[in-house]
């Protein structure tokens, strides 16, 4: 059961890299915040930038650590207990991923408060959502699309 743990150490740098992506300022958005791009070099929103990258660093370092620990601890337990464990760990890295970003997003949203960061561009659109509805409606779930996943975590388990 090994193969597990690599497959969690790639998930971790996969939610390593999408999440460093938020840390660059892009289309006026920083941490899904909308401030001008003359506030880039200030210093408090560079602090906010290392910091989530520090916190982001710190956070794969210690998910290595588990996918290594998991390695050593997946022999001991039997097939069913691994993968539940399994999910489990990966569950965890998608909930802890997220805290820097939280943080990140929180002090940059309470900058903008106090230095009263005004955005020219506010545009807003209307969309009619009439058209698409003889198509949302169809669409409903079915059971058959989901047959490839059932088989695999049947022969998985047994």
């Amino acid at each position: 059961m090994w193969y597990l743990a690599l497959i969690l150490m790639f998930i971790n740098i996969v939610f390593y890299y999408s999440s460093k992506r938020d840390s660059k300022y892009k289309e006026g958005n920083l941490f899904l915040v909308t401030i001008p791009e003359y506030t880039i070099e200030s210093i408090d929103v560079q602090k906010i930038i290392i910091s989530y990258n520090r916190q982001l660093n710190i956070l794969l370092n210690i998910s290595f650590i588990i996918s290594i620990i998991s390695i050593l601890l997946f022999n001991l337990f039997s097939p069913l207990i691994t993968v539940f464990i399994f999910f489990v760990l990966i569950f965890i890295n998608t909930v802890i991923m997220q805290i820097p970003f939280k943080k990140a997003r929180e002090k940059l949203l309470k900058i903008k408060k106090q230095n009263s960061w005004l955005i020219l561009n506010d545009i807003k659109y209307k969309i009619d959502l009439k058209a698409s509805s003889p198509y949302i409606e169809q669409s409903t779930f079915k059971l058959k699309h989901f047959y490839c996943v059932i088989i695999i975590d049947i022969y998985i388990f047994f």
